[in-house]
């Protein structure tokens, strides 16, 4: 399944002047997080946090890192959820993107 957010920018992007819509989608394509990536992380590195350093998520990273992934506890429901926590990061850098970016009015 693909990134729920790139229907998302392709909107966006229509509604910018033509000139800066590749700048737009490029910025976007730099800063997004990709969910299989952060799927597989989770899968193989969860333990110590890996995944959620990769969501820029630096306060849990280390809170699982330093509780072994809860006890693995933590690191099992992650298996089920990091990927909505990948789309949550990828709809805030839109967010951003949106205020840097005006849509044309």
């Amino acid at each position: 399944m693909s990134d729920p957010c790139d229907l998302m920018v392709m909107q966006n992007a229509q509604l910018l002047p033509e000139g800066r819509r590749a700048e737009y989608m490029m910025a976007y394509q730099t800063q997004k997080k990709a969910r299989g990536t952060a799927l597989l992380l989770s899968l193989f590195f969860g333990t110590f946090g890996v995944d959620r350093f990769y969501l820029g998520q630096t306060g849990l990273g280390v809170a699982k890192l330093l509780t072994a992934g809860g006890c693995f506890l933590w690191t099992i429901l992650d298996w089920f959820i990091i990927m909505g926590s990948a789309d949550t990061y990828n709809r805030d850098v839109l967010h951003r993107l949106s205020m840097l970016y005006p849509p044309n009015r």
